[in-house]
Parts: C-alpha cells; sequence; structure tokens
C-alpha cells in the first residue's frame, strides 16, 4: 500500500499546469471521482487529457477505463473456451491456416516438452534449434513467446548470413548482433508465461514501402478492434497505427512506439502520441525521420477492414478482439489477435463522438453503468484496477 500511495502522490504532485489546465484542486476531485464511479487510474486521467479545461464530465465518461474493458467487457463478451486459440500463438496459426486468411508463416514452435517444426521433426533441446537454422537457413526470424504480450520478449531478425566457415549472424531490427549460440540460449530461456511455455519462430514479413518511408526502422503495424453484434455482425470500433522507434526492436505502444489515429473510413493518419512513461509526446512527424505521417492516406484500407471484419466472424465466441496487422506489398496480413488487451493506445486518438456508438452497441450485452453510488461491486473492480496499475 505504500508504494500505491507513493504512485498516486507523484501522479498529483508531477503534472504540468498552466492556463489551459483545471486547477489542482479541480484535477485532484476529478480523479478521485472517476477512481471510485468509473475505476480510471490517475495514468489515464492524465493519458486521455482530461486535466484539459475543455474536458466535461460528459466527455470523460464515454472514454472506457482499463478496469471496465479487462474486468468487465472482456469477461462478458469473450468465453475462456475460445481464448486459447488466441493466447497460444501456436495454436493460432495452426487455427487460422485452416482458412483463406493471410496469416503470417511460422517455421515451428520451441518447447523443451515436445517443441517441432511445421514438418513434424523435433524442436525440443538447442541441438535441434542448431539443426534448424544450418538446414532451413532462414533469410530472416521473428521469435516470440507463445503466450507472451505487449511486444515483451519479442526479438526481430531482419537479416541472417551463413557463412562458408559455419559461422551464422544475426542482426536485428535495432542493428544488433548475435551469434547462433546467442539465439538459441535466448530462445531457450525466454519463457514469460508458465501457462503457455515455449517460443514461436515465424518468418519476418516484408512491410510495404508506405510505411518503410515513414520508418523503417521496425515492422509498423495496425490495431483494429472489431466488436460483434447480436445479429453476429462485425463492426470495427477502434483503429490505430503503431510506429516504431529507431533503436527499439517492436512498434508496440506499450514499449515506447507512436500510436497513431487513423480515421476507420478514410484510413487517413491523425497525430501520433507516445505512452506517458516514455515521455508522452504529441505529434505530426516521426521523431526520428522527421516524415510528416498526418495527413497520409494508408494503401489498401478498404482491404485492412475487409479481412479484420472477416478473421472476426472465425472466432464467433470472441465477441471482441483486437487484430495487429502488417501491410506488405501484396496486402494486408495478419499477425496475431488479441482477446485480451489494453485500450489506452487507440482510445486516446479516438473521436469523441465514436464513443457514443460503442457504448449503444455494449448495452445490447447489458454493459451500460447507469448505477449511482459505491457497491461491493464497484469497490472490487476498483481494487483490481489500483492493483494492477501500481503492479502491486
Amino acid at each position: 500500500m505504500k508504494r500505491l500511495y507513493l504512485k498516486l502522490k507523484y501522479e498529483f504532485n508531477n503534472k504540468a499546469s498552466d492556463v489551459t489546465h483545471k486547477s489542482v484542486l479541480r484535477q485532484k476531485y476529478e480523479l478521485l471521482y472517476l477512481l471510485l464511479e468509473r475505476q480510471f487510474t490517475p495514468a489515464e486521467y492524465y493519458a486521455y487529457r482530461f486535466y484539459e479545461k475543455d474536458k466535461k464530465y460528459g466527455d470523460m465518461v464515454k472514454y472506457i477505463s482499463n478496469s471496465t474493458l479487462l474486468d468487465v467487457i472482456i469477461p462478458t463478451l469473450n468465453k475462456n473456451s475460445w481464448m486459447n486459440i488466441h493466447d497460444n500463438k501456436w495454436l493460432f496459426h495452426l487455427y487460422y491456416d485452416n482458412f483463406e486468411i493471410p496469416i503470417t508463416e511460422v517455421y515451428g514452435y520451441y518447447n523443451y516438452n515436445g517443441g517441432l517444426c511445421k514438418d513434424g521433426t523435433s524442436l525440443s533441446s538447442p541441438i535441434d534449434l542448431k539443426r534448424f537454422f544450418r538446414t532451413m537457413k532462414p533469410k530472416n526470424l521473428v521469435i516470440k513467446p507463445v503466450g507472451g504480450r505487449c511486444g515483451k520478449g519479442i526479438l526481430i531478425f531482419k537479416n541472417i548470413e551463413y557463412y562458408k566457415n559455419g559461422n551464422i549472424e544475426f542482426i536485428t531490427m535495432a542493428d544488433n548482433q548475435y551469434n547462433l549460440d546467442q539465439v538459441c540460449h535466448y530462445i531457450v530461456n525466454i519463457q514469460l508465461n508458465p501457462k503457455y511455455p515455449g517460443v514461436l519462430l515465424e518468418k519476418k514479413v516484408e512491410q510495404h514501402s508506405f510505411f518503410n518511408n515513414i520508418n523503417p526502422f521496425t515492422m509498423n503495424d495496425i490495431r483494429i478492434v472489431t466488436l460483434m453484434d447480436k445479429n453476429n455482425e462485425v463492426k470495427i470500433i477502434f483503429t490505430g497505427n503503431r510506429l516504431g522507434r529507431k533503436g527499439s526492436e517492436t512498434a508496440n505502444w506499450a514499449r515506447g512506439g507512436l500510436s497513431v489515429y487513423v480515421d476507420p473510413e478514410t484510413g487517413v493518419l491523425g497525430k501520433g502520441w507516445q505512452n506517458p512513461e516514455y515521455g508522452g509526446i504529441w505529434t505530426e512527424y516521426h521523431p526520428d525521420t522527421k516524415v510528416k505521417f498526418k495527413g497520409q492516406v494508408i494503401p489498401m484500407w478498404n482491404q485492412i477492414k475487409s479481412l479484420s471484419k472477416k478473421i472476426a466472424t472465425l472466432t464467433p465466441e470472441l465477441k471482441i478482439v483486437g487484430w495487429d496487422l502488417v501491410l506488405t506489398p501484396t496486402g494486408p496480413v495478419v499477425i496475431e489477435g488479441n482477446p485480451i488487451f489494453n485500450i489506452e493506445g487507440v482510445q486516446a486518438n479516438e473521436l469523441r463522438y465514436s464513443l457514443d456508438s460503442v457504448w449503444e452497441d455494449l448495452s445490447e450485452y447489458g454493459i451500460r453503468f447507469k448505477y449511482k453510488g459505491f457497491s461491493l461491486s464497484k469497490a472490487i473492480l476498483l481494487y483490481k484496477a489500483m492493483k494492477r496499475w501500481s503492479r502491486l
């Protein structure tokens, strides 16, 4: 609890205040009220810029708090029995590989307890890994924990060089160099989620020149959140583009990348912003390349939307999913689906009026939040939200 108190104190006392901001007293009042009523954490309050004078209470409550998403919406809309298809990235590929869906190519699944390549050969020891590289000789590679989230543990090799003397050199997106022993050691030891042990070995896709021109340092993906209504009609409720930074291995917003608003109808890029933990900057230009992305139109946007809706229909018991796609020269490719996800990255850039329709769709499932006063159920949600935020 001491850590939680210190973090609350930090949030209250370390935010800039100027003529465009509400008074500190007003901010404290609003923050505490939103904590009790909707379980918005201080981090969300400042991420959504509720401290600005033009943000009214009616605007604030249209936003979806992470507590509401993770503890109410997702458990209501997504059945646990179907989540393994997405939570386990190996199962994800095996499942969607049966449909005419463009997904990434997977070489195999490393696990000390029965890992295997797509051709059925063993992939369960460092010896198997070395044989895989010397036999398959992939030109590039994406390593990702089978049960990883928020980009943790992902390592992307943009180039792999094979020499006549038997040495193999691996070059990451951030231009770091690895040898074969280091790569095998990384794969064997990167186990983040004991529920889903193992590591996926995946072919790196080539991204479209549109995104290479904006940011060539990482793969830049597109996040689309779909919601299936009671009539099994799929709607796109949030859209965003994540741009990585020079020196980073991934474009994930939680790891310091930029989250850029995308108009859901036209694919036009708006402003981008960075996770407040990494500076919280708002910009129209990529900080490293200085390329202006605001106003540019993502190519093949209608194909991207169509693919997102099509793949959402293949898991009818997962009503809300955050899809990650990469645009290649030949069209969009699905990287993964997330039935459990955070919402700050796309929601902070979303236009306010679009949130009205989202709540209208959620009301079909009985999610309305029209109750008044403080209750035991809200106390439980508040405890979960603060524990998650403070990482107690």
